[in-house]
């Protein structure tokens, strides 16, 4: 059955993946954390975010541990439905059942966050990834980044700049372009300059 949902998965049909996961629940058969996991993946695909959610609630009842990957679809679930704090819910629920945190659970949260202008708890999951020892990478200082300009926090920007520069992180057009958004909505005409200088030099 597993292999089933995840042809569905694979060939994005999700209400074919969840008619195959209520048959094994009502035929008494076991559902492990694959079957959700690629449930869950197909409902994504698909773009049923809630329905993504509510299997990974479901999971819980059925008394089946989330992984990784099941969690890191869940916190994309909660991105798409602007459900930010449920995003962190699942980010601490990983800490709690000490399932493996990656740069992608990281970075998909901080988007949530930066999505809804909550940029201080964006900024709080960019400092939680260095102390888990998480790699900090191109999107996640995007994602942070953008998440100052919704709260105009320039000098954050150019701080999360200045770390991006100093890990050797590849800094793309997306990164500038959000610098220059952010100190454009401060009105710091001098560090717009300045950025629009790095990215001529860079040939952006």
């Amino acid at each position: 059955c597993n292999a089933a949902i995840s042809a569905c998965e694979k060939g994005g049909e999700w209400e074919r993946a969840l008619q195959i996961c209520s048959l094994m629940a009502e035929g008494h058969l076991e559902r492990d954390e694959i079957t959700f996991t690629a449930a869950i993946s197909a409902c994504k695909k698909g773009g049923k975010w809630q329905t993504a959610l509510h299997l990974f609630h479901a999971m819980a009842q059925s008394e089946v541990e989330p992984n990784t990957i099941t969690f890191n679809a869940a916190i994309s679930a909660c991105e798409k439905c602007c459900e930010w704090e449920k995003g962190l819910q699942c980010i601490s629920a990983m800490a709690d059942k000490k399932v493996e945190l990656d740069t992608v659970a990281f970075n998909t949260a901080i988007s949530a966050c930066a999505a809804k202008g909550k940029w201080t708890m964006a900024l709080h999951l960019v400092s939680v990834m260095a102390v888990q020892s998480v790699e900090f990478d191109t999107i996640t200082g995007n994602v942070a980044i953008r998440a100052c300009e919704k709260g105009a926090e320039w000098v954050k920007a150019i701080e999360l700049y200045g770390v991006m520069a100093r890990s050797q992180v590849e800094l793309d057009v997306i990164t500038f372009c959000s610098l220059l958004n952010t100190c454009k909505t401060s009105f710091r005409q001098e560090q717009v300059l300045q950025f629009v200088g790095l990215m001529a030099r860079s040939r952006m």
